[in-house]
């Protein structure tokens, strides 16, 4: 990138110090040991000795951020606002922002902070926060850290989710990074509201239509809890849906609904239920309404059977 307007103090008798300001134009700054890859970065550049800061301001380009230890790809905003620090304290380096604002696509914006420490004598941390506003089930494949939660899961959180509007929420992450931190050291968390999603829990089921409720994760512990919802032509109340990552993934439903008969041979034709019932359960003739409680325990894997 470009720094116009540089100006540069150096105080008389003491040449260990200084001043610098300047004008950064189309910066980039390349990730390292956990800070951010970033490019496209216009605004003012202020930094002495031990400190410094880059207050950011709107540009009339694309603005490219990603985090490479935690996301799959970068991201790129049509307007970036915010400013990030500096502070060098002897084997400890602190980069830092808590007022990070970002505009994505046409209606969705985030916001951020975050705070890395880097410690050449010790451990390298990381603490950070993203949330969301207005977003969209197909951002979801961008913004759920793929390198930290489990595999089945992120699978079936990008794809399970076909269509949503993701009224709100926050991504949560601390704790050790880099080449030699344990396993398990940085934990991760997130939340988010839905409204209007269509969800494919299992593809031998009718997909939920019509959806709205919360989803939470936490360390790849997840929690769907449903509000409402319509699935082959029933109304769904209140329901939930958990992934438990592990060896083996495994997916449990619990549901309830009130099933009226003229409902039910469309659930014999259409899921796995005909199968269970046998061919005379599916012949017969259904009136009146039914109470149903519907629990499936499912491994994420192909060719798995429900429980």
């Amino acid at each position: 990138g470009y720094l116009d307007r540089l100006l540069l103090r150096i105080p008389a008798g003491d040449t260990t110090d200084f001043e610098l300001t300047g004008q950064l134009r189309n910066g980039r700054v390349r990730a390292h040991r956990g800070a951010p890859d970033a490019s496209g970065l216009n605004g003012t550049v202020a930094m002495n000795r031990n400190t410094g800061y880059v207050e950011l301001s709107p540009t009339e380009g694309q603005v490219r951020l990603g985090f490479p230890q935690l996301f799959q790809d970068e991201w790129s905003f049509r307007k970036v606002t915010g400013t990030v620090a500096w502070l060098l304290d002897g084997p400890v380096s602190r980069v830092y922002s808590d007022d990070i604002r970002l505009h994505y696509g046409d209606s969705t914006t985030l916001t951020g902070a975050f705070d890395l420490r880097l410690d050449r004598e010790g451990e390298d941390n990381l603490g950070l926060r993203v949330g969301i506003k207005d977003g969209r089930a197909d951002m979801l494949a961008d913004f759920v850290p793929a390198k930290v939660v489990n595999p089945g899961l992120y699978q079936w959180l990008t794809t399970a989710i076909t269509e949503a509007r993701i009224t709100e929420g926050v991504f949560y992450g601390h704790g050790q990074i880099g080449r030699d931190a344990p396993r398990g050291s940085f934990v991760s968390s997130m939340w988010y509201t839905f409204e209007d999603a269509t969800v494919r829990y299992d593809e031998r089921w009718p997909e939920v239509t019509s959806a709205r409720g919360r989803v939470d994760i936490h360390n790849g512990n997840t929690e769907v809890q449903l509000a409402s919802g319509r699935t082959g032509g029933l109304e769904l109340g209140p329901s939930r849906v958990s992934v438990t990552p592990g060896d083996g993934t495994r997916l449990v439903v619990d549901a309830a609904a009130r099933v009226p008969g003229d409902a039910i041979p469309f659930w014999m034709e259409n899921s796995p239920l005909g199968e269970m019932a046998g061919s005379e359960a599916r012949s017969l003739v259904y009136g009146g309404e039914y109470d149903l409680d519907l629990n499936l325990e499912l491994a994420l894997v192909e060719a798995a059977q429900p429980v």
